[in-house]
């Protein structure tokens, strides 16, 4: 992946690589007590939902170069919402990229 990442946009980031951290299903269930390793999430109550989730998104950015993925970010519970977040937090990650390096 570093390597398709590095060949994508002309850069190299391995040499600032300190720790790189990989989860799988087994983690996710370990840490999180989530059913067999599930990343879909959970159903959100109402205040928590997509919407008050997408208006808070840009205040809840703790970690700097850190976007979160799957049923537990922006867009909630399911599948489809899974893949659609890992889609937001790359955009997300290259657009601030782009931005640090001034294009």
């Amino acid at each position: 992946m570093i390597d398709e990442f590095e060949k994508a946009l002309d850069v190299r980031i391995r040499d600032s690589i300190e720790e790189i951290e990989i989860a799988t299903p087994v983690t996710f269930a370990n840490y999180t007590g989530a059913f067999n390793g599930s990343i879909y999430g959970y159903e959100p109550a109402p205040w928590d939902s997509v919407l008050p989730r997408l208006m808070c998104m840009n205040d809840e950015s703790y970690i700097k170069g850190l976007e979160f993925a799957g049923g537990f970010g922006v867009r909630c519970h399911g599948y489809s919402s899974s893949l659609q977040s890992g889609e937001l937090a790359a955009l997300l990650t290259y657009k601030k990229f782009m931005e640090v390096k001034g294009v």
